[in-house]
């Protein structure tokens, strides 16, 4: 799926030799917009605007075995659940919005398999779920569905709703793109004299030049296991 704008066709040619009336660039700057907003989510490894969500994820061994203190029977056995955390593949989740979990090795996700809310704790902030629930290993036995994102603005972008920091990431990495050729000071290397002369190479790890990453780090998500 195409990423949403980080930011809008105004807000770009406000940075640019370009004539804010003057239209025949804006294509070519929507483009440039379109790739930097998908090459920042490809760094974060979550897309960014509002949308629903559902993820599987693996179970975890996550339960003891106790006796009483009065003997070692089957009556005397119980089990507690051992708390983890499973990281979703976005954030800021919506709590206002539905949020439900289910667990079913058997991966039928049923009704009768819904976790009470009682059994987990939510971090929209962080997009975390922290399980108490007694569960034994098993893939995707685990479904969540949440609602997660920036909401999209009449224009079309995130530019009103996303935060300040993705925003300037954003606008940086389109200004590398646009001025790839040039000699600025967005992606470039620390400049050398040879022979005389002054040269500069353009720097950009893994697609984002230095500024937008270190913007980027602080919303990238783990790899964990959808199982």
């Amino acid at each position: 799926m195409a990423s949403v704008p980080f930011i809008s066709l105004a807000e770009l040619k406000e940075h640019v030799e370009v004539n804010p009336a003057a239209t025949q660039f804006d294509a070519r700057l929507r483009g440039v917009i379109a790739a930097a907003s998908s090459m920042i989510e490809s760094a974060c490894r979550q897309s960014f605007a509002r949308t629903v969500r559902t993820e599987y994820h693996a179970s975890r061994a996550a339960a003891d075995v106790r006796y009483a203190l009065h003997g070692d029977s089957e009556d005397s056995r119980y089990v507690t659940a051992r708390p983890y955390t499973l990281a979703l593949g976005a954030s800021p989740v919506d709590a206002s919005a539905p949020f439900s979990v289910h667990y079913d090795a058997a991966h039928a996700f049923g009704d009768d398999r819904l976790v009470e809310p009682r059994f987990y704790a939510l971090d929209p902030a962080t997009g975390t779920v922290t399980l108490h629930l007694a569960t034994a290993y098993a893939p995707r036995a685990i479904r969540i569905v949440y609602t997660a994102g920036y909401a999209v603005g009449e224009d079309g972008t995130l530019s009103a709703a996303l935060p300040d920091d993705l925003k300037q990431a954003a606008l940086w990495q389109a200004l590398y793109l646009w001025n790839k050729t040039k000699a600025n000071a967005i992606g470039l290397d620390r400049p050398s004299a040879e022979g005389g002369t002054a040269s500069a190479k353009f720097v950009a790890h893994g697609g984002l030049v230095p500024e937008a990453l270190a913007l980027c780090l602080p919303y990238r998500r783990l790899l964990t296991g959808a199982g």
